[in-house]
């Protein structure tokens, strides 16, 4: 697996600029066999990457952007203020 990434990451590093406006995905042929295509896309669904509604952090602020965004009851300076005591006692519990 470790060759079909380093690979693609070497393509990548090489290739011109692309205009996705002309890109004909169904006239591509696939640069990987189908099964290289397997192992990658197996590879991929392993993969897990947290997100704000995973770790809940966004809930604890969505409150304060809510007032900034929403109701306009905040300032941005009070609204990153409040965010940032947040995350200071989060990220430390």
């Amino acid at each position: 697996m470790n060759t079909i990434m380093a690979e693609w990451n070497n393509n990548l590093e090489h290739t011109e600029i692309v205009d996705y406006n002309d890109f004909d995905i169904e006239g591509m042929e696939s640069p990987l066999t189908d099964e290289e295509f397997s192992k990658y896309e197996s590879y991929i669904h392993e993969l897990t990457y947290a997100t704000g509604r995973e770790t809940g952090f966004d809930l604890l602020i969505d409150e304060f952007l809510s007032q900034y965004y929403g109701t306009g009851t905040l300032s941005a300076r009070d609204c990153a203020e409040q965010i940032q005591e947040r995350a200071f006692i989060y990220y430390n519990e």
